[in-house]
């Protein structure tokens, strides 16, 4: 019987990202969320909404194929880059099947068989890098500890799309609701905006150079 898709846990994105030695830090990229489900007969890739992408991405999958042990399960982001080496939205959007795109992997649900979204996310992250052999198009994403001001002002600085912020004690969630701040940049100072959307126990700030106010 076929693996089924798990709905993915949302950001909660805020003003002011929370800082402490609980909390671990993530380069947020711009790309498609996914999740990659890996069966004893191969890999499969697929969006946020549960769409298969496993034909068009192939190369990715092949590369998941060799990473993730089977009957695993595995959320992250499909990423495209530009010629300058940033991820590129654009790009990723009019892919075509030998498109260079990477899966960058932050979480694991499932590890060979075993459900681990009730763990807390310092034991997936143990479990992540036993299930999954990182290489080529299939890597790892990174997690940077505290203090969470420096690695925000050093994403903005080098014009990354975010920060995503995870606590360390929390398992996989993906109900319920909240309200959404976004944070947006304009000659360093930070405007913010809600906007209703679903709850996680992530938190983001997003900034680019993109003028724009609208008050909270």
């Amino acid at each position: 019987m076929p693996i089924p898709f798990t709905p993915p846990m949302e950001c909660l994105p805020v003003r002011k990202l929370p800082d402490g030695l609980e909390w671990v830090y993530e380069l947020k990229l711009d790309g498609y969320r996914a999740q990659a489900i890996r069966e004893p007969n191969g890999a499969r890739l697929l969006s946020r909404n549960g769409k298969d992408l496993t034909k068009r991405f192939p190369p990715v999958v092949e590369a998941l194929d060799h990473a993730m042990r089977p009957n695993t399960v595995t959320n992250g982001e499909l990423v495209a880059m530009d010629a300058d080496g940033r991820s590129s939205f654009q790009d990723l959007q009019n892919a075509q099947s030998d498109t260079p795109a990477t899966f960058y992997v932050f979480d694991i649900l499932m590890d060979r068989g075993k459900d681990v979204r009730v763990l807390p996310l310092r034991e997936r992250l143990t479990h992540r890098r036993a299930a999954f052999r990182a290489g080529g198009l299939a890597l790892l994403c990174d997690n940077f500890p505290a203090p969470a001001d420096k690695f925000a002002e050093a994403v903005r600085q080098l014009g990354g799309e975010g920060v995503v912020a995870k606590h360390l004690d929390r398992p996989y969630e993906n109900e319920g609701k909240r309200i959404e701040p976004r944070a947006r940049v304009r000659h360093r100072r930070i405007y913010v905006r809600q906007q209703r959307l679903r709850r996680g126990d992530s938190w983001l700030l997003q900034a680019s150079s993109a003028p724009y106010f609208c008050p909270a």
